[in-house]
């Protein structure tokens, strides 16, 4: 069912795999909260823990479920956003321009 755990990772994916991890986080960071950026940071951590002391079929296991559970907060996360864009845009706001109605961001 899981093709991804099949995959063996040399040294040179497992740090591009690390490296991503870290740049998503930096780049999330700033708009997620504190619970939110401790998965993150935890996540980081266990990734590195289980890449330099697990046999490599359970540190793949593992980062896979860890990216399932990163996928499903960033889905959350999107739609928060999303939810929070959509309801300022659809706000009318009173302003009057040549006697005209306008939506205002």
């Amino acid at each position: 069912m899981y093709n991804f755990l099949l995959l063996n990772f040399d040294d040179e994916m497992v740090n591009d795999i690390i490296v991503a991890t870290e740049n998503l986080r930096t780049f999330i960071k700033a708009e997620l909260d504190k619970s939110r950026r401790c998965y993150l940071d935890k996540l980081s951590t266990e990734l590195v823990t289980a890449f330099g002391l697990l046999p490599p079929n359970k540190a793949n296991e593992l980062l896979y479920k860890s990216l399932e559970q990163l996928l499903a907060a960033l889905t959350d996360f999107i739609k928060k956003i999303y939810s929070q864009q959509k309801n300022s845009r659809n706000k009318l706001q009173k302003k009057k321009f040549e006697n005209e109605w306008i939506i205002v961001d």
